[in-house]
């Protein structure tokens, strides 16, 4: 795991990607669900951390094809480990970091697919295992990277539905209530008063589950309050949020741009 982070920070660029790939395929072939996860995830991470220009979508798409022929492989088997649904996360979050926007929200939107097919699996099932937090993290992550790549609407719709799921099915206080505040972190850069409704909710459950958690809970408490009334309090003007949706708009076209066209002194020095 350190060791993939480390292959970004030195800057390894294209040497690195041999390396990495050999830690995927060492974690893919592990036993043990959490190290194949918490590698896998690493890995997707890294490869987007290196900085390439050319390739770097079709290496995360490698990871993320690893992870769900995983996941295909258990339900085949009737052994499904929900740590598959981390390695998704960071694919997603990786892809965003590529560029590529089609690319991406491809990756996206089959992580949402699968995260939901997941989640009413148990519902029908009646299990509510906590390993199924990997599955609602998934989905936010989804949420994000949505609002990150423009397509806010998508956006809404999954916080939508990972918090109607939050607060029907998850029982684990504590799981609930970090659920809680990763989905208060998306939805705060959502456009429109649809965000405000759902921070109420956000806030209305997270004040049900505190109150069994204790000091814990009432820290955590006045901490998503404070998050919630600052971004209400500041209120963005229209003219600000037009401004960020195109300031957005601005670096998706220019990522894209990078990740696919071709620029002769980049390209040179990789081939040389």
């Amino acid at each position: 795991m350190r060791l993939c982070g480390l292959v970004a920070a030195f800057g390894l660029g294209r040497s690195g990607v041999p390396l990495i790939g050999r830690i995927a395929d060492f974690a893919y072939q592990h036993r043990n669900d959490y190290v194949r996860a918490n590698l896998l995830s690493e890995c997707a991470i890294a490869q987007a951390r290196l900085g390439l220009r050319r390739g770097a979508m079709d290496l995360v798409g490698r990871y993320f094809e690893l992870a769900t022929t995983h996941l295909e492989e258990g339900r085949s088997g009737g052994q499904v480990s929900d740590l598959t649904f981390w390695v998704l996360e960071s694919c997603t979050a990786a892809a965003v970091v590529v560029g590529e926007t089609e690319k991406a929200l491809e990756i996206a939107r089959k992580t949402a697919e699968l995260a939901d097919e997941g989640l009413k699996a148990r519902r029908r099932a009646d299990d509510n295992s906590p390993t199924q937090f990997w599955l609602y993290q998934a989905l936010i992550q989804v949420g994000e990277a949505a609002l990150a790549l423009g397509e806010s609407e998508f956006a809404e719709d999954t916080f939508a539905r990972a918090l109607e799921r939050v607060e029907r099915d998850v029982s684990f206080d504590f799981d609930r209530v970090e659920l809680l505040q990763k989905l208060a972190g998306g939805v705060k850069d959502l456009a429109g008063a649809r965000r405000f409704e759902l921070s109420s909710r956000i806030l209305e459950g997270a004040r049900t589950s505190c109150h069994e958690l204790g000091d814990y809970g009432r820290d955590f408490l006045d901490k998503l309050v404070k998050l919630v009334a600052d971004d209400v309090v500041r209120g963005e003007s229209a003219y600000a949020m037009a401004l960020k949706r195109w300031k957005g708009e601005e670096e998706r076209l220019i990522r894209d741009r990078v990740s696919r066209d071709r620029i002769a002194a980049v390209d040179d020095e990789d081939e040389a």
